[in-house]
């Protein structure tokens, strides 16, 4: 199986190349615009998305999250009887939601609705999104969270998930080869990567599909990917608003516990913002230093 690389440099793509195959059966070789999952690198996208829809008075970030929800409510508990659960929260990994991923579904499996998803009901495979823990007292990595985001965004923007992505980020930062539609439309299946086992064969079935769209429901290229992280440092120095403010750009990577912002991982230097995804059969890895570009 292959990868597919892109390299930024003084806020540019300089370089982007794949190696080895897209599909180790047809060995179809990988190139830079072979699509592939991006897994929950899909978060920091949501993330931006989120926080412009907070600028456009359309959100809170810190007000109760079930205010912004009306076809499902997060129940209330002992925990949420101390403290709300805030979009803020749920962005950062802190709101004390569930702690889990997602497996995806085989092609031509039933989908669950998000509805469904959350409450754990089949064919949803995943857990019951739930407050385990006081909001704000604990950093616990939530694929959960981020669904409660993915319903509040597409009730409060009344458009379907993909549809207000593709508006919202992929249209101003020129992201032709992105999509969080699941199925993905046939256009990029036909230029997707396939999932490979850890022994390096095709996964069955090649892929899984994720209707929990925002945590894990991003088809990308490493290029059209880069655009996001020199958009956000960009942001951040105060050069670009394409998709944020700067004042939102710094809000968004400051950190809010144990090295973790909204929608972003912080490291140490040069102001180093990063990512990594996983799904079924594909690994992802995002690192940019806003400070040198």
């Amino acid at each position: 199986p292959g990868v597919s690389v892109a390299v930024i440099d003084d806020f540019e793509v300089v370089w982007a190349h794949g190696f080895g195959f897209a599909d180790a059966a047809t060995r179809a070789p990988m190139t830079p615009e072979t699509v592939l999952q991006a897994g929950s690198i899909a978060k920091t996208l949501t993330a931006m998305v989120a926080l412009g829809m907070v600028e456009r008075g359309e959100l809170t970030l810190d007000g109760d999250i079930n205010q912004s929800l009306t076809s499902w409510r997060l129940a209330d508990n002992e925990f949420t009887a101390q403290e709300h659960v805030t979009l803020r929260r749920l962005l950062s990994h802190t709101a004390g939601v569930t702690p889990s991923g997602f497996g995806g579904y085989a092609p031509g499996a039933d989908l669950p609705t998000i509805q469904q998803i959350l409450n754990g009901a089949p064919p949803a495979n995943s857990q019951a999104a739930q407050v385990q823990a006081t909001p704000g007292s604990v950093m616990a990595y939530s694929g959960p969270a981020y669904t409660i985001v993915q319903l509040a965004l597409t009730e409060r923007a009344n458009r379907p998930f993909p549809e207000l992505m593709r508006e919202r980020i992929f249209a101003p930062l020129h992201m032709r080869n992105s999509t969080y539609a699941q199925p993905a439309p046939q256009r990029f299946q036909r230029r997707a990567a396939s999932g490979h086992t850890s022994g390096g064969g095709v996964e069955e079935g090649r892929w899984r599909i994720h209707p929990e769209m925002a945590a894990a429901g991003l088809w990308t290229t490493p290029t059209d990917r880069a655009q996001v992280a020199i958009e956000m440092a960009r942001a951040r120095r105060g050069e670009s608003s394409r998709v944020l403010s700067h004042e939102m750009a710094e809000r968004m990577l400051t950190e809010e516990r144990e090295s973790s912002a909204l929608g972003w991982m912080l490291g140490s230097g040069n102001g180093m913002f990063w990512h990594n995804g996983g799904t079924v059969g594909y690994r992802a890895h995002m690192r940019m230093y806003s400070e040198t570009g």
